[in-house]
């Protein structure tokens, strides 16, 4: 239940009846109100743009985890088997290399070790970074020692790489294996 008498001692409490016919209560004008709205206003707006830049960074730190577990588990395909499959054009996040690490394919993975976990949707879909792209791959399949990843040639055995934000190879975005 609500007690006006209490309510009406607060209001009273807030206001002014001494020297003046008029009563003056203490609260907010309109323009005092407009100034508030407006540092608010001028708050946030220098607020958002940090936003997206933190989100931003939070989703390249995500993607060059990810990029880091998918080398890892090539490499560690690599150690049990000591030959790496030929991935042609096949991106690290096709469905195909998804289903070679998560062990449900068996032309490569013979023994059907998982080296990964997938949900549903990756095993699928395959492996997408936060933009949406699929994950490049680059393997040794030769044994040379040596991939092109990227346009680059690399002496090394695997190379995983994300297009970045704007899915165009070779750009500052990108997300590399080799680069840390």
């Amino acid at each position: 239940m609500i007690d006006f008498g209490e309510v009406n001692r607060a209001v009273q409490g807030r206001c002014d009846h001494a020297g003046s016919a008029a009563v003056r209560c203490a609260g907010m004008t309109l323009m005092e109100l407009l100034v508030v709205i407006a540092i608010l206003g001028l708050l946030m707006g220098l607020l958002l743009p940090g936003l997206a830049a933190a989100r931003y960074a939070a989703h390249k730190a995500r993607v060059r985890t990810e990029v880091a577990q998918i080398e890892t588990a090539w490499k560690a395909f690599y150690d049990d088997y000591r030959a790496l499959p030929v991935v042609g054009d096949m991106g690290a996040g096709a469905a195909g290399g998804v289903q070679i690490l998560h062990g449900d394919e068996t032309t490569f993975n013979t023994r059907q070790f998982r080296f990964m976990e997938f949900d549903d949707e990756t095993l699928a879909n395959g492996f997408t970074d936060k933009w949406g792209g699929l994950y490049r791959l680059a393997l040794d399949s030769d044994g040379d020692g040596e991939v092109t990843a990227g346009g680059t040639n690399l002496f090394r055995s695997v190379a995983v790489w994300s297009l970045g934000r704007d899915g165009v190879e070779g750009t500052t975005d990108d997300i590399q294996s080799w680069q840390k």
